[in-house]
């Protein structure tokens, strides 16, 4: 199996790794792992485990034309002579840097039959040795490279080298879009640390995470863009642009700017400079609205103030959700991003600021903002519950008990007969009306289609009324 790659500035690569007491099958297992990894790569000669995850000092080197994997291994003797080597790591993709190191050591190590073994190597593999062992000791080689050296060696310099940042279900057609389009090479994506999920929290990466790894793409994993050490890694990668989509991390202007030409593009689902901000989708069905677009900006420090590459109208219809109005906004997205990145990069686009005394922006959404307020309009609940769909939800309570209301429908007194008994008019009472059943608002009725009781699975309100019949007649709050 090949194993992902950890980029720099991954944790782990600052970490020592331990020694192996004893070695067991999962032992084994894990270095043919590290061998058949090393040997997808054509280019590289050594690799340590920590570069894939594990801190165990374990090795794979290539020489001699074949790969050996090293347990434990330790420089037991080295010569006082030294030489000048470039050298370049898997963990960081594209760049190199000139080393000095001792023409010759000695090495001592276990192999995975558990028997000591001792070697010496001179040039090539000396360096190998150090530079795999250093991994091993929490060392990296850019820090011991002479600082004038380090520099990034373009695979294809007739492809735009982009790095390209995001982290949700949006930034996948985009992503993909880009990655088939023959002009353009995507170096490295960036994205966010592990995060909790479900009920069991369980630490799971992100979907971008998971796709970069299946395309065989460097990806670093952080929650921090701007720190040093990211800082100090890109300003080595220098890609031509950085292309974001739903990313969820500002980015400083040292990231925005090279030669003092803009090559940041974001990809925002909103008609600029309507709805900036974190939650356009969010907004416009919030708002109702009838139409909605995406667009192709240039970065600036402003908050999505940028200067306007692109833009596509979007019609959104009455049954549309935050899902299916993000996936359409994506879709939409990913067929423009690519043309208009290469019509930007030959200076085919002329970009057109925004107005910003029309600028209006998005709410910040909270998990309370999920409770249905019964005393408002129902036409504005249902948009809620199609707004919230993915979060916060949205929810009443009834027996004190939570409920999520998954679907509904706001309906006037032209759609469906009025509840006729004034004092049945009351915000957030359950009425069946022709064995339908619906919750009073403010103003009209909301039509429920689909309920979830807290601790139970969703359900049609046919079933739910089944299960739960002293529902009718209730008042949720």
């Amino acid at each position: 199996m090949i194993l992902p790659i950890k980029i720099y500035p991954d944790p782990i690569l600052f970490k020592k790794s331990k020694e192996i007491q004893k070695i067991t099958p999962e032992v084994v297992n894990f270095c043919n792992d590290l061998k058949v990894t090393l040997e997808a790569d054509k280019i590289r000669v050594g690799l340590s485990a920590n570069q894939v995850g594990k801190l165990w000092r374990i090795i794979a080197v290539k020489a001699n034309e074949q790969t050996n994997i090293y347990i434990n291994p330790k420089i037991v003797n080295e010569s006082k002579d030294f030489f000048d080597f470039e050298e370049g790591c898997l963990s960081f993709p594209d760049i190199y840097g000139t080393v000095s190191r001792n023409k010759k050591v000695k090495v001592q190590a276990l192999n995975l039959k558990g028997k000591k073994i001792k070697l010496n190597a001179t040039g090539l593999e000396a360096v190998i040795f150090q530079h795999e062992i250093d991994h091993l000791n929490g060392e990296v080689f850019i820090d011991k490279a002479k600082k004038e050296t380090l520099h990034k060696i373009k695979p294809n310099p007739d492809m735009l080298d982009i790095v390209f940042l995001g982290n949700s279900d949006f930034s996948i057609p985009i992503l993909e879009s880009l990655y088939q389009n023959r002009k353009i090479r995507i170096g490295l994506i960036i994205t966010g640390r592990k995060h909790k999920i479900g009920r069991g929290q369980k630490m799971e990466s992100s979907i971008i995470k998971k796709i970069a790894d299946k395309l065989r793409i460097p990806v670093i994993e952080t929650n921090n863009i701007n720190n040093l050490k990211s800082k100090k890694f890109l300003q080595l990668f220098s890609p031509d642009y950085y292309v974001t989509a739903s990313f969820g991390q500002l980015l400083k202007p040292w990231l925005l700017y090279k030669n003092k030409r803009k090559i940041a593009l974001n990809v925002h689902p909103s008609l600029l400079p309507k709805y900036r901000g974190a939650t356009p989708i969010q907004s416009a069905l919030l708002n109702n609205d009838k139409i909605t677009g995406t667009t192709i900006m240039l970065m600036t420090k402003g908050l999505d103030e940028g200067p306007v590459l692109k833009q596509e109208i979007i019609k959104i219809h009455k049954t549309d959700d935050y899902f299916s109005l993000s996936q359409k906004a994506a879709q939409f997205s990913s067929k423009i991003i690519c043309q208009t990145l290469i019509n930007y990069n030959e200076d085919r686009i002329i970009p057109k600021k925004q107005n910003n005394k029309k600028a209006t922006f998005c709410q910040k959404i909270s998990k309370l903002d999920g409770m249905i307020n019964w005393q408002k309009p129902s036409q504005e609940i249902a948009n809620q519950i199609k707004a919230y769909k993915k979060w916060p939800g949205s929810y009443t309570f009834w027996n004190k008990k939570r409920i999520n209301i998954l679907d509904a429908k706001a309906i006037n007194k032209n759609q469906e007969n009025s509840v006729k008994n004034n004092k049945e008019n009351i915000p957030g009472l359950v009425v069946n009306n022709n064995q339908k059943i619906f919750v009073i608002c403010k103003k009209g009725k909301l039509k429920l289609k689909k309920l979830q009781i807290e601790g139970k699975k969703p359900q049609n309100i046919k079933n739910f009324i089944s299960g739960y019949q002293n529902f009718i007649g209730s008042k949720l709050f």
